[in-house]
């Protein structure tokens, strides 16, 4: 409990982990949702907004590009494509960048929607049955009638 003499510094907080999660960006090569740069920026931009720091944003900005261009074709959720979409369209629905998703993710889109379909889950294994499901946030967040056909 916070004694009322003691006011926790929120925005000092914020500010601290957010340079610990711009310092830990230069230390990783993965462009993941869970353990890379697609995640990272999400941290950044909600940090910038609440902090009205402009730096901050920028550098999430440049975590995003890179996460874009990841040319994987894996398409999990924690560690592959449909997690870096589902960054990029919460990202749009919440105003932190003024894009169309279908201009900057539709190649990837259909490399997601095309392998799922192609999956024989009548003889998939468990394991693979847990990680298609959890592409279940992806295609919540980005319903297929937003990317045209």
């Amino acid at each position: 409990m916070v004694d009322n003499k003691e006011k926790l510094d929120i925005k000092g907080v914020i500010r601290t982990l957010a340079d610990y999660v711009m310092l830990s960006s230069v230390a990783t090569d993965s462009t993941s949702l869970y353990y890379g740069r697609a995640g990272m920026s999400i941290c950044l931009f909600e940090a910038s907004r609440y902090l009205n720091d402009e730096y901050i944003e920028d550098y999430a900005f440049t975590l995003l590009k890179q996460s874009l261009v990841n040319a994987r074709k894996d398409i999990r959720f924690d560690a592959g494509l449909s997690g870096i979409g589902y960054v990029l369209a919460y990202l749009i629905r919440n105003k932190f960048v003024d894009a169309n998703f279908n201009d900057i993710f539709r190649i990837q889109h259909d490399i997601i929607v095309n392998e799922f379909l192609r999956q024989d889950y009548e003889n998939m294994d468990l394991k693979g049955l847990i990680q298609q499901w959890q592409l279940i946030p992806y295609f919540h967040y980005v319903p297929c009638e937003q990317v045209s056909y």
